[in-house]
């Protein structure tokens, strides 16, 4: 039930840890002025690395990767390129949230989820998110991303086909309880690159969630009418 920005580091830190080695630690930061650093001792490699790499096409990859392995004393021109283009020292983005729909309040939802499961003690941004736009031609999917959870802004976006009077109070918990699961157990640990981002832990975590049988029973039964709104809102309909 989602993908984000947070998968992406994810896939990164896997592939830095494969090619450089399993004694590497990858930590991934909002420092813009030091975008990328690596230190070893006693046999183990630390990297630190701005969570913008997530984003950089497979010549920078390469590059970064020649550099923390010391294949290459200094990084190449398209990592130094990728870099300037950020401006140094500048803030993230601020990213507009809106909780309130029209049928349902997501930081309600939250909050009485909060209570319920993480003893009041998860911070995490909601936010409903945009449908995306469907492309002509495309092919009818079979499925939709309810929601996703971005590591890197701390905030859950929520797909706005939700907010209706035809999805029951108890999909849409799940589907936040999900995404708040995400925040709880996080991408990395201390297995960092090799833990899965369902794994064990999360899949008994969420079939704790109490009515977690009907609902699912619930998205079986309506999944084509989900699909068919869907596509309606990204067509721009309501």
């Amino acid at each position: 039930m989602g993908r984000s920005h947070a998968l992406l580091e994810y896939a990164l830190a896997g592939r830095l840890t494969r090619e450089l080695g399993a004694n590497t630690s990858v930590t991934f930061t909002d420092n813009r002025k030091t975008m990328i650093s690596v230190t070893r001792q006693r046999g183990k490699s630390c990297v630190r690395l701005s969570r913008l790499f997530a984003l950089a096409d497979e010549p920078v990859l390469r590059e970064v990767i020649a550099f923390l392995s010391g294949k290459s004393p200094t990084l190449a021109g398209a990592a130094r390129a990728f870099i300037n283009r950020v401006p140094a020292g500048a803030p993230p983005g601020k990213v507009k949230t809106r909780s309130r729909g029209r049928h349902y309040h997501l930081g309600g939802i939250a909050r009485k989820l909060n209570r319920r499961y993480f003893d009041g003690a998860l911070a995490v941004k909601i936010t409903w998110g945009k449908a995306p736009a469907r492309r002509p031609g495309a092919r009818r999917r079979r499925s939709i991303q309810y929601g996703s959870f971005d590591e890197s802004l701390n905030l859950i976006r929520i797909h706005p086909v939700l907010d209706s009077a035809f999805v029951p109070p108890l999909f849409i918990e799940l589907v936040v309880y999900h995404e708040m699961l995400h925040k709880k157990l996080g991408v990395y640990g201390s297995r960092a690159a090799r833990r899965a981002l369902h794994g064990r832990e999360f899949l008994k975590l969420e079939r704790a969630f109490e009515g977690y049988p009907e609902a699912m029973a619930w998205e079986k039964q309506h999944l084509d009418g989900l699909l068919a709104r869907a596509v309606k809102l990204g067509n721009g309909g309501r």
